[in-house]
């Protein structure tokens, strides 16, 4: 009765015995196989990705880094040859109209010189990108805690990349619909001796003929060749001479600038009106296009009909001559305006580049901070300050604001307000404000804002500040603060109290020639600080009286403050003028 059971019993026990071992043999293969991948192949990978990854981001690091002090050699060349053009453009401007008798002129010098001046001043900006000498509120450096303090700068840097793209963007629209309209700077003639490289500039950038490609190449290779020369002859602590640093920087720069021009001329397409693709046409065939005719002269000869003007001899010009005049006028061949404006958009693309640079790398650190404790240190106790402020205020006040149905314009109000708090530069909070106002409130093209951004620069007065630094530094590194500091110590030095009283004259007379604040403090003051203390003045007084005296200068005209002051509200900039003169005669008491 029980034998059929049993043989089926055994028959389960048989059945579940070979599954059994199957399944431990699958476990056991896919226990080594596991073994393999992990002890073996994983491991040599995993170690292999990070080696890799590793040596990635040293090797792109160091490159950014040459390319950056390339960019930044570029940069400087610039504005030194700039500087030095436009001192003696403007001053032969200023001979010209103060000398009788000197008639040699540059033709459009001046505005040659402002355009330099707007050129400089944006590759100024661009280094000061580089260096961090934008200026900022430190808050969140001394509220939050180190680490904390690192991430909104962090943050804020990213915030001003973004910024930065998009401003380019705008001013490239700018500069594509000056190219597109043909548009020139009348007060700006294209020397002669400059059509050529005007020429092959738009026709390496615009025209479809162009071997872009080939540059490109080329001048990469030799870009990475000169990196790779300079890294190998930099290993550990060997240096390089002079001769050999500049040779490799100079060859560098050019490669840079070759490659930078083909990758413009590779993605740089506007398009015209009808959508087409904008073809260069050289400046001879366009004047030749725009030449009047035979009868567009006779028309206007016809409506100023005999009112030409009189000679020197009362006789009246001849109509030929006055259409030979006035033929040579319409073909005067003037600077294309998207030229001056390509600093716009070539400025804001490197400050996004930079600041983006700082926002993937992180803030480099204060040479002069402290250094870094090998032993773990106490917390500084300033989690919960990082959490409210860093992250639940803000998004509270915005959230709030939005629910409580405030208008864009106190939103805008608000973020720009925030941006500045997190340690980000003061013109990022100014152009987002504006930007914003533009578009979202006024219902306006961002573009508008890149052009009246071009031309509120564009001002010959502005040309002072410049000279102001230019002179600036030029007498720190002479001894005319030794003698302002002799002269001030020999009218006002036998008074009681009188080195106090000279260090302040010195700063007033020293800041109303420099027009710099910060120049006249580090000038004078590295003058009469140790003679202050010397004298047995407190330290603290001190350098309180030199910097209160230095930035004096402010309010003392010409300094740059009052130049932009004055251009902005004309005639009514007068009544600042003896403000600073009222303020240094209490100074001493």
């Amino acid at each position: 009765m029980f034998g059929p059971l049993d043989a089926l019993y055994r028959v389960l026990v048989a059945f579940f015995g070979i599954v059994e071992g199957g399944v431990n043999a699958v476990d056991r293969f896919l226990r080594t196989v596991g073994r393999v991948f992990r002890d073996r192949i994983f491991h040599h990978v995993g170690f292999w990705l990070i080696l890799g990854i590793t040596a990635l981001r040293v090797l792109v690091g160091g490159a950014c880094s040459e390319l950056d002090r390339l960019l930044a050699k570029v940069e400087r060349w610039f504005i030194a040859i700039a500087m030095l053009v436009m001192t003696a453009l403007s001053f032969l401007d200023y001979l010209r109209r103060e000398i009788p008798g000197f008639e040699f002129e540059v033709d459009g010098g001046p505005n040659f010189a402002v355009v330099l001046m707007v050129w400089v001043g944006f590759f100024g900006a661009s280094l000061a990108t580089r260096q961090r000498k934008h200026l900022s509120v430190d808050l969140s450096e001394r509220l939050l805690s180190p680490a904390a303090g690192r991430m909104v700068q962090r943050f804020s840097a990213l915030v001003a990349a973004g910024f930065c793209w998009q401003f380019s963007g705008y001013a490239q629209t700018l500069m594509d619909e000056s190219l597109v309209r043909g548009a020139t700077q009348e007060a700006l003639p294209l020397w002669p001796e400059l059509v050529g490289a005007v020429d092959g500039l738009g026709w390496m950038l615009l025209s479809p003929d162009a071997p872009v490609t080939g540059l490109l190449l080329a001048s990469g290779a030799l870009l990475t060749a000169v990196v790779l020369i300079r890294r190998q002859l930099t290993r550990g602590d060997r240096s390089l001479s002079t001769a050999t640093s500049m040779g490799l920087d100079f060859v560098g720069c050019v490669a840079l600038l070759a490659c930078g021009l083909a990758l413009v001329g590779q993605q740089w397409q506007p398009e015209n009106a009808e959508g087409t693709p904008y073809a260069w046409t050289s400046l001879a065939d366009r004047a030749e296009a725009d030449k009047p005719d035979a009868a567009d002269i006779a028309n206007i000869a016809n409506l100023v009909g005999d009112d030409t003007g009189t000679d020197a001899a009362g006789d009246q010009p001849q109509s030929d001559e006055l259409a030979a005049a006035m033929a040579e006028a319409s073909t005067r061949q003037n600077i294309p305006t998207w030229i001056p404006q390509a600093i716009l958009p070539l400025s804001f693309l490197l400050m996004a580049l930079r600041f983006l640079g700082l926002a993937v790398s992180g803030v480099p650190q204060d040479p002069d901070a402290p250094p870094v404790p090998t032993k773990p240190a106490r917390t500084t106790g300033r989690g919960g300050r990082d959490l409210v402020f860093a992250g639940l205020l803000p998004g509270f006040l915005l959230g709030a604001g939005a629910v409580a149905g405030l208008s864009t314009g106190w939103l805008v109000l608000i973020v720009c307000i925030f941006v500045v708090l997190t340690g980000a530069p003061l013109f990022l909070a100014i152009g987002i404000g504006t930007v914003a106002s533009v578009s979202y409130i006024q219902d306006l093209d961002a573009a508008l804002v890149a052009k009246d951004m071009f031309e509120a620069v564009k001002k010959e007065e502005l040309l002072a500040i410049p000279f102001f630094v230019l002179a600036g530094n030029i007498m720190t590194q002479g001894t005319i603060a030794d003698r302002l500091v002799g002269v001030a110590k020999a009218m006002v030095g036998r008074m009681p109290g009188g080195l106090g009283v000279a260090s302040i004259a010195a700063c007033v007379v020293f800041a109303a020639i420099s027009g710099s604040s910060p120049v006249t403090v580090i000038a004078v003051g590295g003058i009469m600080f140790p003679m202050l203390v010397k004298d047995r003045y407190p330290e603290n007084y001190s350098l309180g009286v030199l910097t209160s005296a230095g930035s004096l200068g402010i309010i003392i005209p010409p300094s740059v403050p009052m130049i932009i002051y004055a251009i902005m509200v004309s005639g009514a900039g007068m009544a600042g003028a003896a403000d600073g003169e009222k303020i240094t005669s209490i100074s001493p008491n």
